[in-house]
């Protein structure tokens, strides 16, 4: 990687590329280096684009070598490359951070970059804020106001430079960086303040990066900087003080340097150095005692530095003034030094006090008075004497006399200055004196900045005159440029823009920008549109006509076009519209390739002119932007919203729907007759639907005609064809037609040479075909790797190609030849599911390598071709297989079989024996077939249509004579996809029978053969077989029984679905519509599979396949034909059906004892069988628990063992599920003790929510289990139990809390200390939750509501006691004073209660209740008017223990990962942020050992547990998606955070950084625009004021009024002007729709609700929907008594506005078919997770508790009831209200949440509301939800869905705080 991008040596280059050609061809090292380095790719790119010939095919070469890598795949490793890189990026700027506080801090941000967990959603990075508000040179948070101005070209041009300086490639550029930046500092003043903290860094990086030589150049710039920003540099100035070593630097230029920095750091902070003077005193002292030079020079700088420093020495004198005093000495110093010395000690000795040095310093003055040489020298010693005088006062009269005799000897009779201070001296006037202040040598000289300031703009920064005629002439354009000259006019133009800015920050860098192209593009629209408001409109029209006239000439470079896209883009984000036509800007995007900013022009024509040429073009370009939903979605809504528009077949060629387009030329043609484009056209859908059958008519009367034309035109796919088919002949001659200019002339050129063993030919050719490549690869590539992806294929292509050339040359080179199939393997593992490419690949590898002995590869192929539904090709390819291990085995059979392996031998002896069986069997005309097994080859043969055998009867008999199972079984699947389901299953089950004969398997008694599977070695009638190939048939014998079992599940079920349609049918409803509606929605893949094969009279093994019967019946007729095999053998199976099903998977458990899928069906149904059981008799019998639910116990415990980490929550729920279901039954607890110690404790991590949720059970021997469960995973993994534990101790439940105490006081004799911080911290953090003035407040408002307006005594102290146990225990500071202020009133007010609860009901007693009452209404309005609503919380006055909470053992909430590195808590922000909303949550900031910052928001009032479990769904929802390639292609996911539960009415959420809130986002949108937040309202009530008295038909009617008087398109314009640029706005959009899609489908399946626009999240970066607040499941809202919500999901105008030009009909409906199909795929899985849930009385009680017996008040108060944080902090305190007589006062009957609590008898099956939740869930799952007697189809079921949701029925109805009308 190094070497490829080393732009200085072009050989280096050359080598690496050879290297890494060398390594993929050899090694097999493909597909991999793109993952692992996703920049490799753009590296290559450039290499092709900039270097020469040889080193650009080596690049080209290099492509194809590394592999196709699939887009979506690579897309993924890019994303997780650049979130990684942000990531490094935001480290970096922490580790800036930290470099600014030490290095210590830094060492710990590398420490956690490398080895911490990946970045986390709830880690704050210091550049986020950065990234969001300015990207490149758009502001991101403008909305489309006006951004340009001066403030902004300050920032748009130091971020350009400090991208320079942070670049490590542009280091020749560094140096004039660093200066244009110190310059443009200057005129600024404070304006560069915000950005110190980078320039700062960014320096000192480019000084590391430089040569030492430049050194002392950067610490000049350093000087200067410090200069210019003075005090506001000093929060960054800790890494400049790490400059100064101990030891002194080489050179002296850098030693002055240094010193000259010290000088200005001394001014900068006012001389005072604090700490910091202990750095810089010993590297000053070092400087002097090494300056070895004659001249002294830097020791004379240095003194000017401790001369300006000197009043910071206080304490150093030591360390500084024996340097000085030597220095004192003429004959080692010069004189000029030796003055200078003098000065500083004058200097120190004015500002400290040197009495200590006083002696030592006279004595060594008297010594140079006496031989200093010159008079200015005297004078100046005896200057120094004065100041000492001065200093020293009485002291220095003891060496007056000394003085006094020296100057006399030296002749100095009389100084005026010494005898003034000596008359001074003795008269007791000699007051001393302060230093005079030296400004440092370096100054932040600023004049040349400053030079040309005329003007002032608005907002008072200097502004610069623009000479327009000197820019005329910049953009004034010539007639006769050249190609080459347009790059050299957009460059002139762009200086000169730079250079005439009316900004002084961008002329600043007008300098750098003319020799910097990559800063003269990057500061090209910022200078634009600077110059552009300073001109007049004549200028402005004139500069427009020059860019459009540039952009309209044939030979102008992509780039130039790029750059005028950009500016226009920039410009519409500025709020100044460039006058160039939209229809213009869409031809520019279009002719460099921008198919981003061409989509979103497109869009805008297609608002303005719906013409066919748009429709096209929108679905070419999602089409060609891979966005097919999109493109398949604009064909949909054109239909729909014009559904008399005529069809264009130019639609579907576009959207390569082969089918519909050929079904549109043939009516064509009968409607106009032949015609060329016709005729064309039909050979090209034909081809692309490999209808060979079809084709062929058309092909001969093309060549028997004499329109020479089309044979030119159709020469290119005659050739393709031949080549597909094998037919050598027929390759030369249409290649011999191929026109000169043809794309592939080469390529098949070279492939023929290949046919022919013309080596050198062959390798030409592939290097011209290289060379045709390489423009349009660099055109494509280097805009993305998806764009150029086909091109990166054919560049594989070629070097497979080389690859054959190499096999054929080497046949004696068996390792060499291995690796290169091995290589090939490689890279199809990573290539896209793409059948077009695989059939290419494959028919070149068979060139060398045949079929048969690359089956899996083959198999492979097949089930893609099978699963996309393309069965023509799969069957083609199954012939295919079948001849050539036909051809394969009789070859083998004519040669000396002798001489082949053991297994060969054994294959061939069977194919004989088979064949002469069936030659035997079959009749005269079969034989006949039979003996001409050789006698053709497949190629062109027409189909017999005489021949009365099916094909698929034809491949039956020939599937017998293979002796390779995994090919039968491939076929089998085949034959089961194309609908015939019952000879399928009939051979099935002879192959199976016939297998396992082979192998001695007895399906009656498997048990025997896995007693003997490892002892036996082979069978006895099996000798001649190895062991290996024993061992694949039993692995595939175990596929075979799995899929046997499988289908007679279908059978079943689809028998019972046929038995009901009829049953149906007589009651007059009918299931033919839907058999029909499905039909007519079957995929083009299905319907080409149903056409004629040109395979017709193929021999295969003597037998030959006809098209007669091929043909496939009609959809009607498919499902019709499915619904009587599954009839034929559903009778056939008879009552055995469920025995042979479980019969069936433990064969393959038996056959496969490490298959995870054979395990885990085998236990699934156990278990069905167990709950079909239950239902239908309400219990289990002895019988069924040892049949059913003991094996499905030991079977989910098999398959956790075996499966992967993504898959075991299923199974882990379902095993719970049956555990406590039947855990009274010891052989069930006895299976599960003895399960324990199969699995990970691992396992259980993901469902310590559901275990604690039964901790409490009543089974003893079960809780006992479960505790100790609990112990050993909290023992391994404390961190991700220990929360949980804790919440289940508070718990009201006595039982409960006590079974959670029990764990926890096990772990805490396991791990003291982690115990011990869980539970402070969890503590502190519930007392922050609420604080005592809040939850008095509320308290009391539920209380008072509790006994006056329910008459409910009994709820009204059960609320207030634990506050009043809380108040007479105060901890904090807060608790303290809140008692202080109201603890008489409250112990008052309790007296009156307990008076009342004391006393016999009647008035006498009420008086005490009465006067409680007054003593609480005091108290309620005392602490509203006391105590205002916080913003912000002190941890000092609130938790102060968590203060003291430092470099904890614990681990930071929410991170836990057991395959990651612990991230620990730090330490807590002292300061905790209080929202403005109505629970006022906190915000919390916690710092990890990691060195980030995490956040998180700390809620009351909720039980966040539900919440939890909602998590625990969507990460299930996610695995699943994961699992599926349609969804995984698109990177379908749902947003997820950390829920971390503290009690049950608190806990913590991970922070979700970098989103806005829906409400927020449109609120600031219409601030922009000055538009009212409730716009619609506002209409809506204008037409109807009486909102809420009108009925649902007037609400309809005033909400679509609203609808149509407001744009609604405020989301949409947000979603552009966020995005930096098109090609980011189209991926958020893309992504928005998408996330959408996945989480409205999702939530419907949950019942999620209340989604109004702040629950809704919009990330910044991404553009996925983050949804929150996730507490209304099960269809809740839509029960409510007023304004219900109607609708599944939010899908309301601003959402479908915001989605491309269809609308829902596009990504969002495809998404969210797709999303719907797996979740209904999985349904098993869905329904153990929602039915754990459902069934979890701790997380679903308010959902399964009865309406009749309880009330809102009671819901309110069990959702969000104050007091049960009182209840965590105050639980086992005695209670001074007696229970008995408060119970004596309760109404009884009351439903509280403690019922549910208390529940004890497992899972709460019996409850009907909820089976009915279980139920209504299991009809969203299979399709019935809509109608029970209906079961809908994905499709039919979406769109029923989304027809509820965007009902205006349904929305006018809901209410207004859920903001329908946005």
């Amino acid at each position: 990687m190094h070497a490829l991008s080393d732009q200085s040596s072009a050989p280096k280059r050359m080598s690496a590329l050879k290297a890494l050609n060398n390594c993929a061809s050899h090694c097999g090292l493909v597909i991999s280096p793109y993952i692992k380095y996703p920049q490799l790719f753009t590296i290559l790119a450039d290499l092709v684009k900039t270097e020469s010939s040889d080193v650009s095919l080596e690049a080209i070469r290099a492509i194809g070598a590394l592999g196709a890598i699939d887009p979506h795949q690579y897309k993924a490793a890019s994303s997780k490359g650049s979130s990684a890189g942000s990531s490094a990026g935001g480290t970096v700027a922490t580790t800036d951070k930290a470099a600014l506080s030490g290095k210590k801090g830094a060492k710990r941000g590398k420490r956690g970059r490398h080895a911490g967990p990946p970045p986390n959603v709830m880690t704050v990075l210091s550049s986020d804020e950065h990234r969001d508000t300015l990207v490149g040179d758009i502001v991101t948070d403008s909305y489309g106001r006006e951004f340009s101005g001066e403030k902004y070209y300050i920032r748009v041009s130091i971020e350009a430079i400090l991208n320079i300086l942070n670049d490590p490639a542009e280091t020749l550029a560094h140096q004039q960086a660093a200066q244009s930046l110190i310059s443009m500092l200057g005129p600024l003043q404070t304006n560069g303040a915000p950005f110190l903290g980078r320039i700062v860094p960014a320096v000192l990086r480019a000084m590391e990066m430089a040569p030492p030589s430049q050194a002392d150049f950067y610490v000049e710039k350093l000087g200067r900087l410090v200069c210019v920003s003075r005090q506001l540099i000093r929060p960054y100035l800790e890494p400049l003080f790490e400059l100064f070593d101990s030891e002194a630097p080489g050179t002296e230029r850098l030693q002055s340097a240094l010193v000259g920095l010290v000088e200005v750091l001394a001014e900068a902070l006012s001389g005072d150095l604090g700490s910091h003077i202990s750095t810089v005193l010993p590297f000053l002292v070092s400087v002097i005692d090494r300056d070895t030079n004659e001249s002294r020079q830097v020791t004379d700088r240095t003194l000017h530095a401790l001369r300006i420093l000197s009043p910071s020495l206080e304490g150093y004198l030591f360390l500084v003034m024996p340097r000085l005093v030597s220095l004192l000495d003429l004959t080692i110093t010069p004189i000029n030094v030796t003055e200078s010395t003098l000065g500083c000690i004058s200097s120190i000795v004015t500002s400290v006090n040197c009495n200590s040095f006083a002696s030592r310093i006279i004595l060594k003055l008297i010594q140079l008075l006496q031989c200093s040489p010159t008079h200015q020298l005297q004078t100046l010693v005896i200057d120094t004497l004065c100041t000492l005088m001065e200093q020293l006062q009485d002291e220095f009269t003891l060496f007056m006399p000394m003085i006094s005799s020296t100057m006399k000897k030296r002749g100095i009779i009389d100084h005026a200055k010494y005898d003034r201070y000596s008359r001074l001296l003795f008269s007791g006037r000699l007051i001393p004196k302060e230093a005079p202040r030296l400004p440092p040598l370096l100054s932040g000289d600023t004049t040349q900045a400053d030079a040309g300031l005329g003007l002032t703009s608005s907002d008072g920064m200097p502004k610069q005159f623009v000479n327009a005629a000197v820019l005329r002439r910049a953009w004034a354009v010539s007639q006769s440029m050249s190609k080459g000259e347009w790059t050299g006019w957009l460059t002139k133009f762009s200086n000169e823009l730079v250079r005439q800015s009316p900004s002084a920050a961008l002329r600043a860098c007008s300098a750098l920008a003319s020799k910097h192209p990559k800063l003269n593009k990057e500061l090209f629209n910022a200078a634009f549109v600077s110059c552009w408001t300073e001109l007049s409109g004549q200028y402005q029209q004139e500069i427009v006509s020059s860019l459009q006239e540039v952009a309209s000439k044939p030979d102008v470079p992509p780039d130039v076009l790029q750059t005028i896209l950009s500016l226009a883009g920039y410009m519409e984000r500025d709020e100044k519209q460039i006058q160039i036509d939209l229809k213009l800007l869409g031809e520019y995007a279009d002719r460099c390739h921008a198919l981003a900013k061409e989509l979103h022009y497109k869009e805008a024509e297609w608002m303005l002119e719906k013409s066919y040429e748009t429709i096209e073009k929108l679905i070419e370009l999602n089409q060609n932007l891979d966005l097919h939903d999109s493109a398949v979605g604009m064909l949909n809504h054109v239909r729909s919203e014009q559904p008399d528009i005529r069809e264009s077949v130019e639609w579907y060629r576009r959207l390569q729907r082969w089918d519909d387009a050929l079904a549109i030329y043939q009516r064509q043609e009968a409607e106009e007759g032949p015609s060329y484009n016709n005729t064309n056209g039909q050979l090209r859908c034909m081809f692309e639907m490999s209808d060979w059958d079809a084709l062929l008519p058309f092909f001969e009367r093309i060549w028997r005609g004499n329109d020479h034309q089309l044979q030119m035109a159709s020469a290119n796919i005659g050739m393709s064809m031949a080549w597909t088919l094998g037919d050598i002949e027929n390759m030369e001659f249409y290649m011999s037609k191929l026109p000169n200019n043809s794309n592939d002339k080469s390529f098949c050129t070279a492939l023929l040479s290949v046919y022919h063993n013309k080596w050198d030919e062959a390798k030409e050719h592939i290097t011209k075909a290289r060379e045709e490549i390489r423009e349009n690869l660099v055109s494509r590539a280097t805009e993305s790797y998806s764009r150029g992806h086909q091109l990166v294929f054919n560049c594989q292509m070629l070097t497979e190609l080389e690859e054959v050339i190499i096999y054929k040359t080497l046949p004696d080179d068996t390792q060499r030849q291995g690796a290169i199939i091995n290589t090939w393997r490689q890279r199809l593992k990573g290539m896209p599911q793409d059948v077009g490419m695989w059939q290419k690949l494959l028919r070149l590898h068979s060139m060398v390598l045949r079929p048969i002995l690359d089956l899996d590869t083959w198999i492979k192929y097949v089930n893609m071709c099978r699963k996309s539904e393309q069965m023509t090709i799969a069957r083609q390819a199954i012939v295919q297989l079948l001849q050539d291990e036909a051809s394969y085995l009789e070859e083998m059979h004519c040669s000396d079989i002798q001489l082949q392996p053991a297994k060969v031998r054994f294959q061939v002896h069977e194919y004989v024996r088979l064949k002469t069986l069936m030659m035997q069997e079959e009749d005269d005309e079969h034989l006949q077939q039979l003996q001409h097994l050789h006698g053709r080859e497949l190629g062109y043969l027409t189909a017999d249509k005489s021949n009365d055998m099916s094909v698929n009867s034809s491949l039956d008999r020939a599937i017998r004579l293979s002796q390779q199972p995994a090919l039968v079984y491939m076929y089998l699947k085949y034959k089961w996809a194309i609908g015939e389901r019952k000879g399928a299953f009939q051979m099935i089950e002879m192959f199976a029978n016939d297998y396992s004969s082979k192998v001695g398997f007895d399906l009656r008694n498997p048990e025997a053969f896995a007693d003997n599977i490892d002892a036996r070695a082979l069978d006895s009638h099996n000798g001649h077989v190895d062991a290996a190939d024993d061992a694949r048939t039993i692995h595939l014998l175990s596929r075979f029984y799995f899929k046997r079992a499988e289908w007679l599940v279908n059978i079943q079920q689809t028998a019972k679905m046929a038995q009901e349609a009829r049953a149906k049918a007589g009651l007059g409803t009918s299931d033919e519509s839907y058999s029909l509606r499905q039909g007519s929605r079957t995929s083009a893949g299905a319907r080409r599979s149903r056409r004629g094969s040109v395979l017709a009279g193929s021999s295969i093994g003597g037998m030959t396949v006809s098209s007669s019967g091929l043909a496939l019946p009609g959809d009607t007729i498919i499902m019709s034909q499915k619904e009587q095999d599954a009839e034929y053998l559903y009778k056939l199976q008879g009552d055995r059906i469920e025995e042979s099903i479980l019969e069936s998977y433990r064969a393959a458990t038996v056959l496969d004892r490490k298959w995870y899928k054979a395990w885990h069906s085998l236990a699934l149904q156990h278990y069905v069988e167990t709950q079909k059981y239950d239902e239908e008799h309400s219990s289990v019998t002895a019988d069924i628990i040892e049949r059913h639910v003991v094996p499905a116990v030991h079977g989910f415990f098999r398959a956790i063992q075996l499966s992967k980490s993504d898959t075991t929550l299923q199974d882990t729920l379902r095993l719970l599920t049956a555990w406590f279901n039947y855990s009274q039954h010891e052989s069930v607890a006895q299976a599960v003790r003895d399960g324990f110690s199969s699995v990970s404790i691992r396992t259980w991590l993901q469902v310590i929510p559901q275990i604690l949720a039964r901790i409490h059970i009543k089974a003893e021997g079960t809780s006992r289990l479960i505790k100790q469960l609990l112990v050993e995973v909290g023992k391994s993994h404390p961190h991700a139990i220990l929360f949980s534990l804790y919440v289940a101790a508070r718990s009201d439940h006595s039982k409960r809390s006590q079974a959670a105490k029990d764990v926890l006081a096990k772990l805490h004799d396991l791990l003291p200390e982690v115990v011990r911080e869980t539970e402070v911290v969890s503590r502190e953090l519930i007392r922050i939750t609420l604080l005592f003035p809040e939850m008095w407040q509320e308290a009391l408002d539920y209380a008072s509501k509790a006994y006056f307006g329910q008459n409910d005594p009994e709820e009204m102290v059960r609320i207030l006691r634990p506050l009043h146990e809380q108040a007479r225990k105060p901890v904090t500071l807060r608790e303290y004073h809140f008692v202080q202020m109201f603890g008489t009133e409250l112990a008052v007010a309790e007296e009156h209660v307990r008076h009342y609860l004391e006393g016999e009901p009647g008035p006498n007693t009420d008086v005490f209740m009465q006067q409680a009452w007054e003593s609480y209404y005091m108290i309620f309005r005392r602490i509203q008017k006391s105590f205002p609503e916080p913003t912000s919380l002190a941890l000092k006055d609130t938790a102060p223990m968590l203060l003291q909470c430092h470099d904890m053992h614990l681990a930071m909430p929410g991170t836990y990962d057991p395959d990651r590195e612990i991230v620990h808590i730090g330490s807590f922000n002292p300061v905790v942020t209080v929202y403005p909303s109505k629970q006022h949550p906190r915000k919390v900031k916690i710092t990890g050992s990691d060195g980030n910052v995490y956040e998180f928001v700390l809620k009351g009032h909720e039980d966040l547990r539900q919440d939890e479990r909602v998590m625990q769904l969507f990460g299930l929802i996610n695995s699943l998606l994961t699992r599926d390639s349609e969804t995984a292609r698109r990177s379908l996911a749902i947003e997820r955070f950390p829920v971390i539960p503290l009690s049950s009415n608190s806990g913590l959420i991970g922070f979700y950084p970098n989103c806005e809130t829906l409400h927020e986002i449109i609120r600031d949108y219409r601030e922009t625009h000055n538009m009212y937040l409730n716009l619609e309202q506002r209409h809506a009530l204008q037409f109807a004021p009486n909102w809420e008295t009108l009925t649902v038909s007037q609400k309809v009617e005033a909400f679509e009024y609203a609808l149509s008087n407001t744009p609604g398109n405020d989301l949409q314009r947000a979603l552009w002007y966020k995005s930096p640029n098109a090609e980011t706005w189209l991926e958020r959009r893309t992504n928005y729709t998408r996330s959408l899609a996945v989480m409205s489908i999702s939530g419907y399946i949950l019942g999620l609700g209340d989604r109004h626009p702040k629950n809704i999240l919009l990330h910044g970066s991404t553009g996925k929907i983050v949804h929150i607040d996730l507490g209304d499941c099960f269809e809740l809202a839509a029960q409510r008594e007023e304004c219900p919500e109607k609708v599944p999901f939010r899908l309301t105008r601003m959402l479908t506005m915001s989605m491309e030009i269809s609308k829902i009909k596009g990504t969002f409906k495809f998404t969210a078919d797709h999303t719907m199909r797996v979740l209904r795929a999985n349904r098993d899985s869905l329904m153990a997770l929602l039915e754990a849930f459902v069934f979890d009385p701790l997380a679903s009680w308010q959902y399964i508790q009865d309406s009749d017996n309880s009330d809102d008040a009671a819901m309110a108060a069990n959702r969000r009831r104050p007091p049960a944080n009182a209840n965590a902090n105050a639980n086992g305190a005695n209670n001074r209200i007696n229970q008995e007589q408060l119970a004596r006062r309760s109404a009884a009957g009351r439903t509280s949440r403690a019922h549910y609590d208390s529940d004890d008898d497992g899972w709460l099956v019996g409850n009907p509301k909820a089976r009915a939740i279980v139920k209504r869930i299991h009809d969203k799952l299979v399709g019935t939800d809509f109608d029970p007697n209906k079961q809908l189809g994905v499709a039919d079921q979406v769109d029923h869905l989304i027809q509820q949701a965007t009902s205006s029925d349904n929305l006018a109805g809901l209410y207004i705080g859920w903001v329908p009308l946005w």
